[in-house]
């Protein structure tokens, strides 16, 4: 009971936070940059917006790969009738969001259900379909919405999830 209130107090704070940062930007940066000179300010105000940028455009391009992926894991899980397939899907999308080890993650829960379920050729055929499609997904339409914007390596996310877990009281 006291972790799940814990953690419910962390995210109504999240969501309280973020929602306060969101409606009053202007105020908590003039707050935070206040102890700057006028030309740091500006330099400072000028590398936050490009961070921001870059960080959104991202965001909104992982969010959309890891859509579509699920619900390509998804419409293939039906069509070979592996059972939990929208579980399975709802997996993936949040397994798409860590680099590299979310993906593994994802395809051996993926493997092991349809193995279970469809035996072994079955398996292999969908998860080469699997791979294939995000394959696809990755090159065409993921390289289409970051328009070449967005160049955050994976290792750095790698690197940047536990560290903000930390920090944020996650772990």
């Amino acid at each position: 009971v006291g972790s799940v209130a814990t953690m419910g107090t962390v995210l109504l704070f999240g969501a309280f936070t973020t929602f306060y940062l969101l409606v009053n930007d202007e105020d908590w940066w003039s707050w935070m940059t206040q102890g700057l000179g006028e030309d740091s300010r500006a330099k400072t105000t000028q590398i936050m917006e490009g961070v921001a940028k870059r960080l959104g455009a991202y965001l909104r391009t992982v969010t959309v790969h890891a859509f579509a992926d699920a619900l390509v894991v998804f419409v293939l899980l039906g069509v070979f009738g592996v059972p939990l397939a929208l579980a399975l899907a709802t997996l993936t999308f949040a397994a798409s969001f860590i680099p590299y080890l979310g993906t593994l993650v994802a395809l051996g829960a993926i493997a092991l259900s349809a193995l279970a379920s469809i035996g072994a050729t079955g398996t292999l055929v969908l998860l080469l379909l699997i791979i294939a499609a995000n394959l696809v997904l990755r090159r065409f339409v993921t390289s289409r919405l970051s328009d070449g914007d967005v160049r955050v390596s994976p290792a750095v996310v790698l690197l940047a999830l536990p560290i903000g877990g930390y920090f944020a009281s996650l772990f």
